[in-house]
């Protein structure tokens, strides 16, 4: 063999000899690390905290966790702003507002950080995490944690459910068209949560909230749920919670608010102001506002949230007070096809602004065909043949020329009753020749 061959020999045995032992080090490596995985599994299994910087709110004690208080209070505040106002954003104004931030702290390594404002990602984090409710987390299973929790069990439940509605409701809001104002506030008469959800014809988008037991059996049979139309229900709510303002005074007593001397006319001021956001469909305001709102078949009820109340007025809330006052809304609800409609008292409909075309078009029909009857050059007969209709139905199109006037302004302007349609003023019984009737 010659010295060549024989240098090329060794190199490749040392070549091969590295290769094995690097081998060995990977395994053993990966083996350490498979070992270091299962110890920390099942430590958080036992509940004991496996971190390095502890969550806000407490402190590193030995395997566990132990509560710094004075941060607790700002945690326990930040879950009660939330159940309050449903409003993450609208939370996170508030606590800058009120000067409220996170905790300054300082790492192992003696570097500082926090103490500053919260932001929306940290409240949506702190809100989120289960440590706060005595949890330990570890690969999307929950175990009972070996520290104390900082928010009891009914409390993180609330929240946890008032984000996923938020969530449900609110994901696509600030793209869509026109966002469901009350998603995750509206229940019906049972406490079911009453679902956002649209319908389109065309490029025209109609929005509802329906009951959950019709979101997933939409049959006409099912008649335990109701399909209430958005724009409806929104402004019955928007307009009761105005009217309300309007007399700021009464209201700030039912909430037991202390309206401070001299501070009568800020008081009122502020109020007005409210009244004029609510009337352009400030999403920011009522939502704040609003705690929840309940239709009843007779009336619906609207709880007003008493701190957002006093935030909005600027002025302290009595220890005692009430966490939110009702206020109702005489409306009922009427049952048109498979969609329920809220009716106020005086038979209009809550929330029509508009009138409706097909009467309209109605009432031009009936005008168009009573002025060439009225000539006598032609019968009922020969115009219904004309217009390609039967008779009795031109008849019954012609007794809408009759109609009071006050009717007929009420559906140019668009605030007739809510039972008035196409099909009541073209039925077979008469139309009153009275017009007081």
């Amino acid at each position: 063999m010659s010295v060549t061959q024989s240098f090329n020999t060794t190199t490749s045995m040392g070549r091969l000899t590295l290769n094995m032992l690097l081998s060995f080090a990977q395994f053993e490596r990966e083996v350490t690390a498979e070992r270091i995985r299962d110890k920390i599994a099942a430590s958080k299994a036992k509940g004991m905290w496996m971190g390095v910087t502890p969550p806000l709110g407490y402190r590193p004690d030995g395997r566990s966790l132990a509560i710094v208080e004075e941060h607790a209070v700002i945690f326990r505040d930040i879950f009660q702003r939330y159940m309050r106002i449903g409003n993450v954003r609208l939370v996170a104004d508030q606590l800058a507002r009120d000067g409220i931030g996170a905790p300054r702290r300082m790492t192992a390594g003696g570097r500082a950080f926090g103490g500053c404002a919260f932001t929306r990602g940290q409240l949506y984090t702190i809100l989120k995490n289960p440590i706060y409710v005595g949890d330990i987390q570890h690969q999307g299973k929950l175990f009972k944690g070996q520290h104390q929790p900082i928010i009891d069990r009914d409390t993180w439940e609330y929240a946890q459910a008032k984000l996923a509605d938020h969530l449900q409701g609110e994901r696509r809001a600030a793209r869509a068209a026109s966002p469901s104002l009350l998603a995750g506030l509206i229940v019906d008469a049972a406490g079911e949560p009453l679902v956002a959800t649209h319908a389109c014809k065309g490029k025209v988008r109609y929005r509802y909230y329906i009951s959950r037991t019709l979101q997933h059996d939409g049959s006409v049979a099912n008649t335990q749920g109701i399909r209430l139309p958005a724009r409806e229900i929104e402004a019955a709510a928007a307009e009761r919670i105005a009217e309300a303002l309007r007399d700021p005074l009464a209201l700030a007593a039912q909430a037991w608010l202390t309206i401070p001397t001299g501070g009568v006319s800020q008081v009122v001021a502020r109020s007005t102001t409210v009244v004029t956001a609510i009337a352009d469909r400030d999403r920011g305001i009522v939502r704040n506002l609003v705690r929840q709102v309940r239709v009843l078949s007779g009336q619906i009820e609207i709880d007003v949230a008493t701190q957002a109340l006093a935030d909005m007025m600027q002025v302290p809330v009595a220890p005692d007070a009430p966490a939110a006052v009702t206020l109702i809304s005489d409306v009922w609800l009427t049952r048109t096809g498979r969609a329920v409609r809220l009716i106020q008292n005086d038979g209009s409909g809550v929330g029509d602004t508009s009138p409706d075309p097909t009467l309209i078009k109605l009432l031009v029909k009936a005008r168009r065909w009573w002025d060439q009857l009225k000539t006598g050059e032609v019968d009922i007969a020969t115009l219904a043949k004309r217009e390609g209709v039967t008779g009795s139905y031109l008849s019954r199109i012609v007794r809408v020329a009759f109609l009071s006037p006050a009717v007929v302004d009420a559906i140019l302007a668009g605030t007739q009753r809510a039972s008035i349609d196409g099909g009541t003023l073209t039925a077979s019984a008469a139309i009153p020749m009275n017009w007081a009737e």
